[in-house]
């Protein structure tokens, strides 16, 4: 939640993200910044600080968190990062990538496939965020 908030003082979609290891332990976070570079999702974002961290392009045994369903750019990038498995909170009708209007993570066609579970902690709460936060911006 409190990563979505900065995003939101920062005049950002409030979207956030997580990349836990096999321990549950964060390897990196990350939130949104696309006012100024259009691939500056907080997936992609996180990912990259991941991959970084870890010294590796593949994150294997990694599970992404996020608050707001991963579109079709960042649902790709973790099927070519490998990660394991994308934990999201709401769905998004508009953009979304692993359920809503694709499935790229389960993609037969595609050489990894990755676990996704919809959660439901915090759900109300991102939801409010974003109503606020659309209903306060020209996005």
């Amino acid at each position: 939640m409190t990563g979505c908030k900065k995003a939101i003082e920062q005049n950002e979609i409030p979207v956030c993200a997580i990349v836990v290891d096999e321990n549950n332990s964060i390897v990196s976070k990350a939130i949104n910044r696309t006012k100024m570079d259009v691939l500056g999702h907080a997936e992609i974002r996180a990912i990259k600080k991941a991959a970084k961290k870890l010294k590796s392009r593949y994150l294997y045994n990694c599970k992404i968190y996020v608050n707001l369903e991963p579109c079709i750019m960042c649902a790709f990038a973790c099927v070519l990062s490998r990660i394991s498995e994308i934990v999201y909170v709401l769905r998004d009708q508009k953009f979304g990538g692993v359920y809503s209007l694709y499935q790229i993570p389960i993609d037969i066609r595609l050489n990894h496939r990755i676990i996704v579970r919809k959660a439901s902690y915090f759900e109300e709460e991102f939801k409010e965020l974003l109503r606020k936060f659309f209903k306060n911006s020209n996005l």
